[in-house]
């Protein structure tokens, strides 16, 4: 039996004749099975089988002892559940909803089916065919199910149980709140507009910016005529102090340049005319002491200057017997290829290997002379050039010139390349520099022999095996950078700081004069206006040579 109250006309015509009510939600929610707590609970919304459309039903069973008489229960259409509790009207423009426990919705404003891309289910056209068991609403209905941004949006906060957030999709900018209600285990859903919410607060900030806009205005214009003012005082202030000081400065560039003395007028002010009067005073002091230093320092420079020379001079007939071992080393083997040559025509002549007296023995010896003479005029080609290279790199150098430091390099190993060959030492060359440099061409390679000799004479010293000598060329910004690296072990520690001083040398027995490294370092700090140092790696020791490319650099 099913009772309705209020009673509805139209039940009848919707019932099946043979209708199973225990069938339907609004009942075996209800029995021992679904509730054995025997507690009021609420329907998921489901269409109504007596013609009323969609609602939800608050249901609770009614028991004789452990027999279940029946249930009673009251129910909620949508329709009315959407007017009466989800249409509040707040002093913003929101949207809320319900949800159950299990995601579904209960019911939602108007607003939200557009963003949600939902229809609500309210009214029901019910057509001959009787409801004859529970239809509940489809699952898109379930926020965890359906893939629309907002429902995976709520779907996320009710999981986490976020009481506030934020979604933005668009134009669509809202503040989300969900508050739990304890006892039907519902989920109340606000959705509130944030540019509504805001807006009051907008406004107000529009005004006070409006207001500190108006205010800065003010003040900058108040300010503005402050500083004309204070300007125009300045100014005829600051003419009477900085005249008078004006010409002490004029005076005081003129005794910087000249160190000359000249007379200054008064001011009328007491304390700039005793200003004046002081420096005039101080500038025939320091001309008298101009005067004195000058003469002293011209009899340094002059001291220093033999020195320097002395110290060129030493270094130079170094040089030159280094050289002269380099050429022996240089022309050792064409003199040798020379002659075996002159020795094979000898040998030939007094052998008498051609019948000179027929075309053919002629001929044959024709051809030996020719090709022996040609090697020969190659060999001596190559002694010439030796004789050129050196010849240049002795060649007084009075101004830079524009060259590479590939063509630098090249030069110095024809110079000293023979003399690391003889020693078995390996040079590997890496050139990263593309632009041609201003310096002292023929200043470089010496500097640069310097650097190879001294790691020559460590690794044959040290009688390093497979000796190497690493030569890396790189740019830098405006600078040049040439690094010599060597596999020798290095610099001692107690040394590696006296080593470019003059007459330092640890070959003193081996006739070293300790003025290569010294000279190498004047040379590129005084001339290439650049740095030479040194410091040990894991190999041996390298030195670095900063130098500046531009024509410019003196």
């Amino acid at each position: 039996m099913n009772r309705l109250c209020p009673y509805i006309p139209e039940a009848f015509a919707q019932y099946a004749h043979d209708i199973e009510i225990p069938a339907f939600n609004f009942y075996f929610l209800a029995d021992g099975l679904h509730n054995p707590q025997r507690k009021v609970i609420w329907t998921e919304a489901y269409l109504d089988p007596a013609g009323l459309g969609w609602m939800i039903s608050a249901i609770a069973p009614v028991y004789r002892g452990d027999f279940l008489e029946g249930v009673v229960g009251i129910d909620v259409t949508i329709e009315k559940l959407i007017n009466n509790m989800l249409s509040i009207q707040l002093p913003y423009k929101s949207s809320s909803m319900l949800l159950d426990q299990d995601g579904n919705i209960l019911a939602m404003s108007e607003d939200l089916e557009p963003i949600l891309g939902l229809k609500e289910l309210k009214n029901h056209v019910y057509n001959r065919t009787p409801v004859e068991s529970t239809i509940t609403k489809p699952k898109d209905f379930n926020i965890f199910e359906n893939t629309n941004a907002l429902s995976q949006h709520l779907s996320r906060i009710v999981k986490n149980k976020n009481d506030l957030s934020e979604f933005q999709k668009e134009s669509i900018q809202m503040l989300i709140t969900q508050n739990n209600i304890e006892e039907t285990g519902w989920k109340l859903i606000l959705l509130l507009d944030k540019n509504s919410l805001l807006a009051s607060t907008s406004a107000l900030k529009q005004k006070t910016n409006y207001i500190g806009y108006v205010a800065l205005v003010l003040m900058g214009i108040f300010y503005f005529i402050f500083f004309i003012v204070i300007l125009e005082r300045s100014r005829s202030f600051s003419k009477r102090i900085l005249n008078p000081l004006s010409h002490l400065i004029k005076a005081t560039n003129e005794l910087k340049g000249k160190m000359s003395i000249r007379e200054l007028e008064h001011s009328g002010i007491s304390e700039i005319d005793t200003l004046l009067d002081n420096f005039t005073q101080m500038s025939v002091e320091l001309q008298g002491l101009y005067e004195s230093m000058d003469k002293k320092i011209k009899m340094g420079v002059l001291e220093n200057m033999e020195t320097q020379k002395m110290m060129i001079y030493q270094s130079r007939l170094a040089q030159m017997g280094e050289m002269i071992s380099m050429i022996a080393h240089q022309w050792r083997q064409p003199l040798g290829s020379i002659s075996t040559v002159t020795a094979s025509i000898k040998l030939k002549q007094s052998l008498k290997k051609f019948n000179l007296e027929t075309p053919e023995g002629r001929e044959e010896q024709a051809e030996f002379l020719n090709t022996a003479i040609g090697k020969i005029e190659n060999y001596i080609s190559f002694l010439t050039n030796t004789i050129d290279d050196f010849r240049n790199f002795f060649k007084p150098e009075q101004e830079k010139e524009k060259t590479t430091l590939k063509q630098i390099i090249d030069n110095t190993l024809k110079i000293i390349g023979k003399s690391l060959e003889i020693h078995s030492i390996t040079v590997q060359v890496e050139n990263q520099a593309k632009h041609e440099i201003w310096t002292y061409r023929a200043k470089m390679i010496q500097v640069l022999i310097n650097l190879l000799k001294n790691a020559q004479d460590a690794i044959v010293e040290r009688k390093i095996d497979e000796g190497c000598i690493w030569i890396r060329v790189y740019e830098e910004k405006e600078n040049f950078i040439i690094e010599v690296e060597d596999n020798a072990g290095g610099i001692s520690p107690e040394i590696i700081e006296n080593i470019f001083d003059p007459y330092f040398s640890t070959k003193q027995e081996k006739n070293g004069t300790g003025l290569g490294l010294y000279m190498s370092k004047t040379i590129i700090e005084e001339h290439c206006q650049g740095s030479l140092k040194a410091i040990n790696t894991r190999m041996g020791a390298k030195f670095t040579v900063k130098i500046k490319g531009d024509e410019n650099a003196d």
